[in-house]
Order: structure tokens, then C-alpha cells, then sequence
């Protein structure tokens, strides 16, 4: 009786833990765009600040664009897009420190900020609320690389200071391998 009860269980928990493994691949978007011919990948944001008085959120996405379906994924800059739910006023220059090492990544892209010239909206300008803000800026796969693998790894966006865990920084580890991406082409093809 034992056995007949035991079977099924270790077949369920063997089940989970596949199911498991591929589910840590949601922590990565795709999606191709058959007009430019290239596949962009994405990884869930990941939440820097987060406070409820004054409210804030600031939050990071990193992606990377190959061309075709996945043809050819040497990527060799990232996109590190920091999200800021409302315009606190700070610059916006980007640095890091991972481990030891200092990385000045330099000024950001902004979009959003009321100095900008919004007379060249696209959908992101569209999308934000009056305050909201978007910081974009590329980085070497090389520099990301160093990032990822980090074992302590600090930022700072302007006047905020955030720092990231080497857990939370495992989908940036996962858009650095190849084969890892190749999982989800099937996926990229359907869209």
C-alpha cells in the first residue's frame, strides 16, 4: 500500500521540478518583430525602490536584440532601462560598483522628463503618465557580463542608491546564454 501511494507522489515532485527549471525561462520575454527582422528579449523588472510615502518606484528591465528568429545572438551591447514612477528631479547619470570595481556607465537616454522635447513622441512617450520616466542606456555585453556575475553589485541612478542581489540579477545571467535563449524560440515563433 505504501508503494502505491509513494510511486505517484515521487512522479508528481519529479514533474514539479522540471516544470520548475522551465519556469525560471519566464523570467525572460521574447518577441520577434518580423518587420525589422529581429528577436528582442526582455527580462522581468526588477524593483529598486519601492515606498508608499512620498510614493516612488524606480525599477530595472535589461534586454537585447539579435537579428532574425535567433540566426545570430552575439549581442554585443545590453539595454538597461530604469523605470521612475514619478520625477523626483535627479540626474541622470549611471554608475555601479560590482565587488570592487567602479562602472561609470555615463548619462541615460531620458524620456519623459517635462525638459524634453516631446515633439518626437513614440509609443513609450505615450504610454508614460505626466511625472513618469524612463532612463535607457547601453552597456557592453562584456560590462554586463561583470554585472551579473558580481557577487555584490551596486547602483546609483542620479541621487538614487539601490543595490541588487545576485538572486534578483539570475535573468541577466540567463540573457547572456545562448542556449538558454534558444529554449524559447518556439515560443518567439508562435508570437
Amino acid at each position: 500500500m505504501k508503494n502505491n501511494i509513494l510511486a505517484p507522489t515521487i512522479l508528481i515532485a519529479g514533474l514539479f521540478t522540471s516544470c520548475a527549471s522551465v519556469l525560471g525561462l519566464k523570467s525572460i520575454s521574447s518577441h520577434y518583430d518580423p518587420f525589422n527582422n529581429q528577436t528582442t528579449f526582455t527580462t522581468r523588472d526588477i524593483y529598486l525602490i519601492e515606498r508608499t510615502i512620498p510614493p516612488y518606484t524606480l525599477k530595472l528591465t535589461s534586454s537585447k536584440a539579435c537579428a532574425g528568429e535567433l540566426a545570430d545572438c552575439e549581442s554585443l551591447f545590453i539595454n538597461l532601462i530604469f523605470f521612475s514612477s514619478s520625477y523626483p528631479g535627479f540626474n541622470h547619470f549611471v554608475s555601479f560598483v560590482a565587488d570592487s570595481d567602479t562602472i561609470r556607465l555615463g548619462e541615460t537616454r531620458r524620456i519623459g522628463s517635462d525638459a524634453m522635447n516631446m515633439s518626437e513622441a513614440n509609443i513609450a512617450t505615450t504610454m508614460l503618465q505626466p511625472g513618469e520616466l524612463i532612463d535607457v542606456i547601453s552597456v557592453s555585453a562584456e560590462t554586463f557580463e561583470k554585472m551579473s556575475n558580481a557577487s555584490r553589485l551596486t547602483g546609483m541612478l542620479g541621487s538614487q542608491n539601490f543595490e541588487l542581489t545576485f538572486k534578483e540579477r539570475t535573468p541577466w545571467r540567463l540573457l547572456l546564454q545562448e542556449n538558454m535563449l534558444e529554449e524559447l524560440q518556439p515560443q518567439t515563433k508562435k508570437e
